[in-house]
């Protein structure tokens, strides 16, 4: 991976007012996503998890680790 350089990036990417303007929306973002509730959260990584099953399912013939996989089961 060849190094960042500075003078290439965008003019924007450079202004201090873009950056710290970028960082305190970051920071907001993810204040916001702290206030999320719990149950919220679980549901959110559950479908994520049967996003994941159902990919391994369709791509069969690409090579994936042999980790044990399943979806969570849990009781509402």
């Amino acid at each position: 991976m060849r190094p960042i350089r500075w003078h290439h990036l965008p003019k924007f990417m450079n202004n201090q007012d873009y950056i710290s303007h970028l960082a305190e929306s970051k920071a907001i973002y993810h204040t916001q996503k702290a206030k999320v509730p719990f149950e919220e959260k679980l549901k959110i990584i559950i479908e994520l998890q049967k996003m994941e099953m159902e990919m391994i399912k369709r791509n069969k013939s690409r090579k994936t680790s042999k980790k044990f996989r399943q979806v969570w089961i849990c009781k509402t």
